[in-house]
């Protein structure tokens, strides 16, 4: 694990793990607004971890 966050209505985690000798790395979100749940998942091997601000922007730009 290399990051984790929790704030009253979501929490975040960011990870990396292998698979054979290919490192992956992992964003996941969970938001509860008290009547729906979301859970938003980015993964890729590291060598693409760039793309993550595509992961970002998509969520800033999500609305519960």
């Amino acid at each position: 694990m290399r990051n984790f966050v929790k704030d009253g209505m979501a929490m975040a985690i960011e990870a990396t793990y292998f698979v054979g000798d290919v490192q992956y790395g992992l964003i996941e979100h969970w938001v509860s607004t008290g009547l729906f749940q979301y859970s938003f998942t980015f993964e890729c091997p590291i060598s693409s971890w760039q793309d993550a601000d595509v992961f970002y922007t998509a969520m800033q730009m999500f609305r519960w």
